[in-house]
């Protein structure tokens, strides 16, 4: 009587035939509540760390309040290095000279 080893390590005789499994006996896995709490602690998880980056990028995004703002962005005087092209109420708007075609002349 010979014996022989499988990958497994099961022992079976040689002359024995080959086991019957059903479709549901052979799975190597079940798509049961394991599974299913896998996946709705991934989804947790990713909400958590969605929620927090949304957090912190709140929390370092620079103020957008008006009352907050340097006197200097509001009176152009005070910092000389803005210029001013405004013109002042009441006066003509200059335009600015067109380029013309020559050979239209």
């Amino acid at each position: 009587m010979a014996n022989y080893m499988d990958n497994h390590g099961d022992s079976r005789r040689v002359d024995e035939p080959p086991v019957e499994l059903s479709a549901t006996q052979a799975r190597q896995g079940s798509w049961g509540r394991p599974v299913f709490y896998v996946l709705v602690f991934g989804l947790l998880l990713a909400m958590f760390a969605w929620w927090a980056a949304e957090n912190y990028g709140v929390a370092i995004a620079p103020p957008t309040d008006p009352t907050t703002t340097s006197s200097t962005a509001k009176d152009p005087i005070a910092n000389e290095k803005i210029i001013n092209n405004n013109q002042p109420a009441g006066q003509p708007v200059e335009k600015s000279p067109t380029i013309q075609d020559s050979t239209k002349l």
